[in-house]
Protein backbone atom coordinates (compact mmCIF):
# COMPACT_ATOMS: atom_id res chain seq x y z
CA UNK A 1 0.00 0.00 0.00
CA UNK A 2 1.47 3.66 -0.89
CA UNK A 3 0.73 6.50 0.70
CA UNK A 4 -1.44 7.97 -1.54
CA UNK A 5 -4.14 4.39 -0.86
CA UNK A 6 -3.56 4.56 2.43
CA UNK A 7 -4.61 7.83 2.98
CA UNK A 8 -7.71 7.49 1.19
CA UNK A 9 -8.52 4.07 3.31
CA UNK A 10 -8.22 5.92 6.59
CA UNK A 11 -10.97 8.30 5.26
CA UNK A 12 -13.02 5.72 4.53
CA UNK A 13 -12.43 4.21 7.30
CA UNK A 14 -13.19 7.09 9.64
CA UNK A 15 -16.37 8.40 7.63
CA UNK A 16 -18.33 5.02 9.68
CA UNK A 17 -17.30 6.73 13.19
CA UNK A 18 -20.57 7.20 14.57
CA UNK A 19 -19.92 10.79 15.23
CA UNK A 20 -17.77 11.46 11.53
CA UNK A 21 -18.55 15.26 9.82
CA UNK A 22 -16.78 16.22 6.86
CA UNK A 23 -14.85 19.37 8.62
CA UNK A 24 -13.64 16.31 11.29
CA UNK A 25 -11.13 14.53 9.14
CA UNK A 26 -8.10 16.83 7.31
CA UNK A 27 -5.27 16.32 5.99
CA UNK A 28 -2.65 19.09 5.60
CA UNK A 29 0.37 19.55 3.55
CA UNK A 30 3.73 20.69 4.71
CA UNK A 31 6.98 20.36 3.85
CA UNK A 32 7.99 16.66 3.27
CA UNK A 33 5.29 15.42 5.21
CA UNK A 34 1.64 15.59 5.14
CA UNK A 35 -0.60 15.26 8.87
CA UNK A 36 -3.83 13.49 9.72
CA UNK A 37 -6.01 15.78 11.85
CA UNK A 38 -9.32 13.89 13.36
CA UNK A 39 -11.34 16.59 14.67
CA UNK A 40 -8.55 19.18 14.59
CA UNK A 41 -6.08 16.95 16.55
CA UNK A 42 -3.23 15.50 14.25
CA UNK A 43 -3.13 12.18 14.60
CA UNK A 44 -0.72 10.82 11.70
CA UNK A 45 1.92 11.57 9.71
CA UNK A 46 3.08 10.19 6.77
CA UNK A 47 6.62 11.16 6.15
CA UNK A 48 7.99 11.08 2.48
CA UNK A 49 11.53 9.26 2.28
CA UNK A 50 13.88 7.98 -0.43
CA UNK A 51 13.47 4.60 0.53
CA UNK A 52 9.65 5.26 0.87
CA UNK A 53 7.03 6.54 3.35
CA UNK A 54 7.50 6.55 7.28
CA UNK A 55 4.15 6.89 9.36
CA UNK A 56 4.66 8.54 12.86
CA UNK A 57 1.54 8.14 14.98
CA UNK A 58 0.67 10.20 17.76
CA UNK A 59 1.49 8.11 20.77
CA UNK A 60 -1.67 9.09 22.65
CA UNK A 61 -3.60 7.72 20.35
CA UNK A 62 -2.27 4.65 19.24
CA UNK A 63 0.67 3.81 21.60
CA UNK A 64 -1.58 1.05 23.53
CA UNK A 65 -3.27 -0.28 20.25
CA UNK A 66 -2.10 -3.42 18.46
CA UNK A 67 0.44 -1.21 16.23
CA UNK A 68 2.78 -0.69 19.35
CA UNK A 69 3.42 -4.68 18.68
CA UNK A 70 4.83 -4.35 15.10
CA UNK A 71 8.16 -5.35 14.18
CA UNK A 72 8.62 -1.84 12.70
CA UNK A 73 7.59 0.44 15.14
CA UNK A 74 9.91 2.80 17.15
CA UNK A 75 9.20 4.18 20.86
CA UNK A 76 7.83 7.65 20.11
CA UNK A 77 10.16 10.77 20.60
CA UNK A 78 8.44 13.78 21.33
CA UNK A 79 4.93 11.94 21.32
CA UNK A 80 5.16 11.06 18.11
CA UNK A 81 6.13 6.98 17.34
CA UNK A 82 7.64 5.83 13.89
CA UNK A 83 6.39 2.91 11.92
CA UNK A 84 7.38 1.61 8.17
CA UNK A 85 4.09 2.08 5.78
CA UNK A 86 3.53 -1.88 4.96
CA UNK A 87 0.70 -3.77 4.60
CA UNK A 88 0.78 -5.57 7.81
CA UNK A 89 0.91 -1.41 9.80
CA UNK A 90 -1.52 0.00 7.52
CA UNK A 91 -3.94 -2.56 8.18
CA UNK A 92 -3.14 -2.17 11.76
CA UNK A 93 -3.69 1.43 12.25
CA UNK A 94 -6.67 1.31 9.72
CA UNK A 95 -8.57 -1.21 12.29
CA UNK A 96 -8.06 1.43 15.18
CA UNK A 97 -8.62 4.37 13.25
CA UNK A 98 -12.22 4.26 14.37
CA UNK A 99 -11.55 4.25 18.00
CA UNK A 100 -9.00 6.84 17.63
CA UNK A 101 -11.40 9.24 15.45
CA UNK A 102 -14.02 8.77 18.44
CA UNK A 103 -11.43 9.47 21.27
CA UNK A 104 -10.51 12.96 19.16
CA UNK A 105 -14.12 13.98 19.14
CA UNK A 106 -14.59 13.42 22.34
CA UNK A 107 -11.24 14.84 23.47
CA UNK A 108 -12.23 18.28 21.29
CA UNK A 109 -12.98 21.50 23.16
CA UNK A 110 -16.51 22.35 23.81
CA UNK A 111 -18.53 25.20 25.29
CA UNK A 112 -20.20 24.25 27.81
CA UNK A 113 -23.87 25.46 29.00
CA UNK A 114 -26.88 24.51 31.62
CA UNK A 115 -29.39 23.21 29.03
CA UNK A 116 -31.12 24.29 25.66
CA UNK A 117 -34.65 24.61 25.05
CA UNK A 118 -35.36 21.66 24.52
CA UNK A 119 -34.78 20.71 28.54
CA UNK A 120 -38.81 19.60 29.01
CA UNK A 121 -38.57 16.66 25.98
CA UNK A 122 -35.38 15.70 26.77
CA UNK A 123 -36.51 15.04 30.60
CA UNK A 124 -39.91 13.82 29.49
CA UNK A 125 -37.84 10.98 27.06
CA UNK A 126 -35.40 11.16 30.11
CA UNK A 127 -32.45 11.44 27.10
CA UNK A 128 -31.22 14.21 25.03
CA UNK A 129 -33.19 15.08 22.19
CA UNK A 130 -30.97 17.84 20.77
CA UNK A 131 -30.57 16.66 17.04
CA UNK A 132 -27.39 19.07 16.60
CA UNK A 133 -25.01 16.41 18.36
CA UNK A 134 -21.67 19.30 18.80
CA UNK A 135 -24.53 21.19 20.65
CA UNK A 136 -25.53 18.45 22.43
CA UNK A 137 -21.52 17.35 23.56
CA UNK A 138 -21.47 20.86 26.02
CA UNK A 139 -25.18 20.48 27.68
CA UNK A 140 -24.65 20.36 31.56
CA UNK A 141 -28.15 18.85 31.39
CA UNK A 142 -27.79 16.04 29.62
CA UNK A 143 -25.17 14.37 31.71
CA UNK A 144 -27.65 14.84 34.65
CA UNK A 145 -29.93 12.70 32.59
CA UNK A 146 -27.10 9.67 31.66
CA UNK A 147 -27.01 10.03 35.82
CA UNK A 148 -30.30 9.75 35.81
CA UNK A 149 -30.90 12.88 37.93
CA UNK A 150 -34.51 14.97 35.75
CA UNK A 151 -34.95 18.64 37.54
CA UNK A 152 -38.36 19.15 35.01
CA UNK A 153 -41.42 17.66 33.57
CA UNK A 154 -43.67 14.22 34.27
CA UNK A 155 -40.28 12.44 35.27
CA UNK A 156 -38.76 14.90 37.63
CA UNK A 157 -37.24 12.98 40.35
CA UNK A 158 -35.10 15.76 41.63
CA UNK A 159 -35.68 18.91 43.88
Amino acid sequence: MNAEEFLVSVRAVVEHSEHFREDGFEVKQYQGFRTVHFCRTAVIRVVELKKGPRLELADRYFGRSEVAGLDSYRKPINGWARIELSDASAEAILRGAQNVYEQCYLDEPVEHFGCCSRYGQCSDEKKCVQPDRDLARGCSYKRNLENGRIFYGKNRNED
